[in-house]
């Protein structure tokens, strides 16, 4: 019986991040390079003068685009390599099988050309260089002026709301949050989902913590209904919505579609896959490829979320 070749997936995350300016105390956003240009001048120079800190910085061209690498050198003092077809467990200094080559922790960066958004993921493990090495790239090759220093921040999506108004209604909602921050005033409406929970806390004396689940069931799904959940949701969003609410609403969109979204803000990522025919097609650079497809990929939506 011949041999079979199994075949798997390996699924990473791309995060994306945005790169600014800090200048005493104050944010500024600079315009966006020319990141082609500047990539493969950066490439051009000698290999000792992209080191900063031990930190290898090598940008690699593909046929549709430039991508960083950052790399980590391991120190391998005391390191062992396991050799599982022998048995054989031998110190990595000391093992002939181990050559001459360093070992490193790697992280492949794809700049968007939008607003200074670059999408960033790491190789094996969880030691690979992170957003702020991107921070000390730019701050070394392309310095900004005295007394200015580049961050770094997550790209945050922005909550669905107006996703949420053109929808046709609500089937579905989850929410929670704490009577103890109520921002009502005696003027504020106080028929809604908060105002039941701020009249409840009252009957009890103290403060309660909330979860709100609630679920048309399939008789009450009409348009009217439909319609009036969400009309409730809305006028009690800011509450409900919040931050550490964990909001969520099953829509009806236009098209009729029944679809979750998430009403909360959070840091935009996303999930890709590699194929792998075994571990000698897991290489940086099929990785550095497949980030930047997902990064050209989720410029719409970076471009969407930088318009607000």
């Amino acid at each position: 019986m011949g041999e079979t070749l199994a075949t798997d997936v390996v699924v990473k995350k791309a995060a994306f991040y945005r790169a600014y300016i800090l200048k005493d105390a104050a944010r500024q956003d600079p315009q966006e390079r020319d990141w082609t240009a500047f990539l493969s001048g950066v490439a051009k120079l000698p290999f000792t003068e992209r080191v900063i800190d031990d930190i290898v910085f090598e940008p690699s061209k593909f046929s549709d685009g430039w991508v960083l690498g950052i790399h980590k050198p391991i120190n391998t003092d005391f390191m062992t390599r396991v050799n599982a077809k022998t048995g054989r467990i031998a110190d990595l200094l000391d093992d002939p099988e181990a050559g001459d080559g360093g070992l490193s922790h790697s992280t492949a960066v794809y700049f968007t050309g939008l607003g200074n958004v670059f999408a960033l993921t790491g190789g094996g493990g969880n030691s690979s260089p992170r957003s702020n090495a991107v921070a000390d790239f730019l701050q070394e090759f392309a310095p900004p002026a005295e007394g200015s220093f580049w961050k770094t921040e997550p790209v945050m999506t922005k909550d669905q709301i107006e996703q949420l108004r053109a929808s046709k209604g609500l089937v579905e909602f989850t929410s929670r949050f704490s009577t103890a921050q109520s921002l009502f005033t005696a003027d504020d409406d106080d028929t809604g989902l908060v105002g039941f929970a701020e009249k409840l806390a009252v009957r009890v004396g103290g403060d309660l913590e909330i979860s709100i689940q609630l679920r048309l069931p399939a008789e009450s799904r009409n348009k009217s209904v439909k319609e009036k959940l969400r009309n409730l949701v809305l006028g009690d969003l800011p509450r409900l919505a919040g931050k550490g609410t964990g909001a969520k609403a099953k829509a009806v969109l236009a098209e009729g579609v029944e679809e979750e979204i998430s009403l909360v803000a959070h840091r935009l990522a996303e999930d890709f896959e590699i194929g792998k025919l075994g571990p000698e097609s897991r290489q940086f650079s099929e990785l550095m490829q497949a980030l930047l497809n997902v990064g050209a990929q989720m410029e719409d939506r970076v471009t969407t979320i930088l318009e607000g």
